[in-house]
């Protein structure tokens, strides 16, 4: 397998308010809504998906051996500016996807601008196209970013450690270290 890195914009005629559907997922991410249900996390996308915030973000980790627990953050930051966030450990058990761990936690306005200088750096959202990566790489790590604002639903997913871009990296682990979690084991061999 090469390594990879995706990322689209789900547009819904242009207004996310007028959003209905869900969006279309590429075939790699087909068990993401399972996970999602399984740690009764909401959709960021949707008719009411930013009521009362100015944007939401989350991270959803999953290795991709079965050993290891996935791992989930999502940032809501309301348009006041205050932001709460939640953090997860799930686990599949029988087929179904449950929370071992969930706490919640809140994140400044300072780190909240950082975060967004980081994806600007990264160049997440502005990035619509997949890269290849030459050569081999089996049992990384996949990595989904999600994002809805007042600019609609935003989605971009990478195999680390699989060719991804460092400073797309730097995005996840700065998230994950708003929850108080490193992830360089989980993102490097």
């Amino acid at each position: 397998m090469k390594g990879w890195i995706l990322s689209f914009a789900v547009a819904c005629a242009g207004v996310l308010a007028g959003c209905q559907s869900t969006p279309v997922l590429p075939s790699e991410l087909a068990g993401y809504e399972r996970i999602l249900t399984g740690l009764r996390e909401p959709p960021l996308f949707g008719a009411n998906a930013t009521d009362g915030f100015s944007q939401r973000v989350r991270i959803v980790v999953v290795p991709h051996y079965q050993l290891r627990p996935k791992m989930m953050v999502r940032l809501d930051q309301r348009e006041s500016g205050m932001t709460s966030g939640v953090f997860i450990y799930g686990k599949e058990v029988s087929g179904r996807w449950t929370a071992t761990e969930r706490r919640q936690f809140s994140a400044s306005g300072d780190e909240m601008k950082r975060l967004d200088e980081l994806i600007r750096g990264a160049g997440i959202w502005e990035t619509h196209q997949f890269e290849s990566r030459e050569g081999m790489c089996t049992d990384g790590t996949m990595v989904l970013l999600e994002r809805v604002s007042a600019s609609g639903y935003q989605l971009s997913y990478a195999n680390a450690p699989c060719g991804t871009p460092r400073e797309y990296l730097d995005v996840v682990r700065h998230i994950a270290g708003l929850a108080g979690r490193q992830l360089d084991g989980w993102l490097a061999y």
